[in-house]
């Protein structure tokens, strides 16, 4: 949205980041398909005209900083094959996913432009996700949207359509026998996972029910690592089926000992504050009719006089008493998820 609106603004904030890296002779890796492709850009468009390189850095020397150009910035998708390698990357894998259907949806930026992106160089690249869901053991569900946007750039612009394409995309690769989506992308799986449930009801009238994977999930899945580690059950999608097909009789959800701690500290922090507040209550409630039937004064008398530096007074004891009890049960959760 940024680059849409303002170019070298985006440009600048970008380059600068491979400045950064740049200064400490490092390169930059990156999780999100669009981060890939926004700094992939930036860089080619300066590395390809000096004379934008030198306006760029003419805003970064009040930083002290200067782009020469050297910065790779790399998907952890492509460093899994090109500098880790299939073959090793399998000796960490536990567990083999054969007979599960993974649909890979790579989205618009990692795969274009290409010459921005390497493809020349790595043309590998291209098929990249596909390679990693079969060092896993599982099949590729190949379907027409898997290089296509996910929506998410116009989501707020034009709901409609973005909701469209999350119905094609996710409602073909289901069609066509995929147990769930894999995107190395956390915001085509925002999207995808998010907004499933509306946009297939709205276009196909069916039910939002195919389970949207991040790249590392995949991998630790494969790595044997317990799927409630991986936070499989924080997806809007519910992946509980799905899960429960690949590793049947492990924990989908956080352990129930923490649970457990979680709602002890809940009942302990709402029973504090009812008891301040039927305290307060009960203080102004008894002290009024204390006036009302044994003083000089009657109850609206008390309440109309009843100061608001008083009451500001009040309200700093209720904050500090709260800030107390806070802090008791942080303390009171640390203790019974050590319990427990």
């Amino acid at each position: 949205v940024l680059q849409e609106k303002n170019q070298k603004l985006g440009d600048v904030l970008n380059i600068r980041t491979l400045a950064l890296a740049e200064d400490m002779n490092l390169p930059i890796i990156t999780i999100c398909s669009t981060c890939q492709g926004v700094m992939s850009q930036a860089n080619h468009r300066v590395l390809k005209n000096p004379e934008y390189l030198e306006e760029i850095n003419s805003e970064l020397r009040e930083e002290g900083l200067e782009y020469k150009g050297s910065t790779e910035v790399k998907h952890l998708l492509w460093i899994l094959i090109e500098d880790i390698g299939l073959n090793e990357l399998q000796k960490t894998f536990k567990k083999e996913l054969k007979g599960f259907n993974f649909a890979p949806f790579y989205g618009c930026y990692i795969v274009r432009p290409s010459d921005a992106l390497g493809f020349s160089e790595n043309p590998e690249r291209q098929h990249s996700l596909d390679m990693v869901i079969n060092s896993t053991g599982a099949s590729v569900t190949d379907f027409s949207g898997k290089t296509k946007c996910c929506g998410f750039p116009i989501l707020l612009i034009n709901q409609k359509n973005s909701l469209k394409m999350v119905s094609n995309h996710t409602g073909e690769a289901k069609d066509k026998g995929a147990d769930a989506m894999v995107t190395p992308c956390p915001l085509c799986h925002l999207n995808l996972d998010g907004y499933q449930g509306k946009a297939r009801k709205d276009n196909r009238g069916d039910k939002g029910d195919l389970p949207i994977i991040h790249l590392p999930q995949l991998l630790g899945l494969a790595m044997g690592i317990e799927p409630y580690r991986l936070g499989f059950a924080r997806h809007i999608v519910s992946t509980k089926d799905f899960i429960s097909s690949i590793s049947p009789g492990e924990r989908h959800s956080d352990p129930q000992n923490f649970n457990v701690a979680m709602l002890l500290g809940m009942i302990g922090f709402g029973s504090l504050i009812f008891a301040l507040i039927t305290a307060i209550a009960a203080f102004f409630i008894l002290r009024a009719i204390f006036i009302y039937e044994w003083g000089d004064n009657s109850f609206t008398h008390y309440i109309d006089t009843c100061s608001f530096e008083n009451i500001f007074i009040i309200g700093k004891y209720i904050c500090s008493f709260l800030e107390v009890t806070e802090k008791v049960w942080d303390w009171g959760i640390s203790v019974l998820t050590s319990l427990f």
